[in-house]
């Protein structure tokens, strides 16, 4: 199972999936501080440190397209 993981913390959700069998494919934390965290726990996935309103979704996830199982999130 493929995920993608909004909102993502510094990556709790992530885990529980992970620990489940599933591949984290991306994640994405507009907070620098978390996002750096994340990536610590998580040096498999691709993180986006990024306001979610404020990435080119086209660009972003077109070569996910159609490969992503679920996504994941913890908004604020």
């Amino acid at each position: 199972m493929k995920v993608i993981d909004l909102f993502s913390g510094v990556g709790g959700m992530s885990l529980g999936f992970k620990n489940q069998g599933a591949k984290i494919i991306m994640a994405i934390e507009k907070d620098k501080d978390i996002a750096y965290s994340y990536q610590k726990n998580h040096k498999e996935t691709i993180v986006i440190n990024e306001d979610i309103t404020k990435i080119k979704i086209e660009t972003v996830f077109e070569e996910y397209k159609n490969k992503i199982d679920v996504v994941i999130g913890g908004p604020p």
